[in-house]
């Protein structure tokens, strides 16, 4: 095996699949997710060098797309614990007058529902992109 890692590997390294978690991790890879697309908005910018091939553009749509797809079940998973978390007690609002923590919290957990429904259409054109962009090849130069 190479002794070459590439950023998956990395990535699991700091941030195991199978765990532990906790929720530091999960913060963590959150603040990741917003990195990432901070970093493609920036790098592909340069589409001389970075985007030269048309194979580049249908790998990042290929990661794109998936992540867009796992956007639904981290809403769903959200969502549940937010509907959780309007049962705690000690849950509250820290704007307190007139905000109850369970109502912010269910109001937090239909806009995530709402969130997902509305992703519906640009998750079907970026699966289509993608489909679209696996017939783009270069000659060698």
């Amino acid at each position: 095996m190479s002794e070459d890692k590439d950023i998956t590997d990395v990535v699991d390294e700091h941030l195991p699949y199978d765990g532990p978690h906790s929720r530091d991790s999960v913060i963590d890879a959150a603040r990741m997710m917003a990195y990432s697309l901070r970093y493609l908005n920036n790098a592909t910018q340069h589409t001389t060098t970075t985007l030269y091939w048309g194979n580049t553009v249908h790998a990042i749509l290929g990661s794109v797309n998936a992540a867009l797809h796992g956007l639904d079940q981290l809403f769903d998973q959200l969502g549940t614990a937010l509907d959780q978390l309007a049962a705690d007690p000690t849950l509250y609002d820290d704007r307190r007058q007139g905000h109850s923590g369970a109502e912010t919290a269910r109001d937090t957990a239909r806009m995530l529902a709402e969130a997902k429904h509305a992703l519906k259409v640009p998750r079907a054109r970026v699966e289509q992109a993608f489909s679209q962009s696996s017939h783009l090849g270069n000659e060698d130069h």
